[in-house]
């Protein structure tokens, strides 16, 4: 059972409303497959932070790694014209 103890910081609690609310209004929402784009950074940001938390280590959820989301983006681009080329192949 949890105490009044156990409550996250208001730091915390900041940071991970901040990072849904990045991700909710990111612009990268409107391009091709840029929502689960979205969904594969979450998970990978969800377990970077706990990763992080067990090493008694920070990390601001709510500063997003563009980097890595662009490139998550790409991948998911980039299989998926494979995936039709395959198909389209499959047909000729």
């Amino acid at each position: 059972m949890k105490t009044k103890d156990d409550v996250w910081p208001k730091e915390v609690v900041d940071s991970f409303s901040n990072f849904y609310m990045q991700l909710d209004s990111h612009p990268i929402r409107e391009e091709e497959n840029g929502d689960e784009a979205l969904v594969i950074y979450h998970a990978r940001a969800r377990k970077e932070w706990h990763d992080r938390l067990a090493n008694k280590e920070g990390m601001n959820l709510a500063i997003i790694n563009e980097d890595l989301l662009t490139n998550i983006q790409l991948k998911l681009v980039t299989k998926r014209a494979a995936d039709t080329a395959k198909k389209v192949s499959s047909l000729i």
